[in-house]
């Protein structure tokens, strides 16, 4: 398979990224933390090609409906940069859903966030339980966590304000593994 290990300020986990259903985002997944994707930096606006997810956080905590005293945690989510202090700084381009490539919103799943069709790039999500019938179709699902669910339950567990984690947590490094011939024959040019 081919593997993303997660190493954060609050312990690491991995995932397992699905290169044949989803390939177009994995590629551009694996691009990024590999340093092979250029990207706009978002708080200077100038190109860059290093990792992307080292130096990015998991800061929100997504929940059923929005709402005062919804306690009903759907996801984590993550990936973005920080700009002025907020986690909102994206890479300065968009790629293509496969929103309909058969993989559900499931527990331990991971997905591209979107916030409409073909705005995904970096920011994602790692369900917490059931979430087909609000993202199913609308979002990609790319993989899913294989080992280490209960670090992403703690993270998730952190003091909230408004859904923004009080303390979020950084992304130290994220080492892409490939194991297996399939894998190995994997390309991320295709972005």
């Amino acid at each position: 398979g081919l593997f993303a290990d997660f190493s954060t300020s609050a312990g690491t986990f991995t995932v397992e990224l699905d290169f044949v259903r989803a390939p177009r985002t994995v590629a551009n997944f694996v691009r990024l933390a590999e340093g092979e994707q250029s990207w706009m930096d978002p708080a200077t606006g100038v190109a860059r090609t290093e990792p992307w997810y080292a130096g990015s956080g998991l800061y929100r905590v997504q929940y059923e409906v929005p709402g005062a005293g919804v306690t009903n945690l759907l996801a984590l989510q993550g990936g973005l940069r920080p700009v002025a202090g907020q986690w909102n700084g994206g890479p300065g381009y968009t790629i293509l859903d496969e929103a309909t490539n058969g993989l559900s919103h499931s527990n331990g799943v991971i997905a591209m966030v979107t916030d409409g069709p073909h705005t995904g790039a970096t920011e994602f999500m790692i369900l917490l339980t059931n979430g087909a019938g609000y993202w199913d179709g609308r979002q990609t699902v790319f993989g899913r966590v294989s080992t280490g669910m209960a670090v992403v339950q703690a993270i998730s567990g952190g003091e909230k304000i408004y859904g923004q984690l009080v303390s979020p947590v950084v992304l130290t490094n994220m080492a892409i593994r490939r194991v297996g011939a399939a894998a190995e024959a994997f390309s991320s040019d295709r972005v």
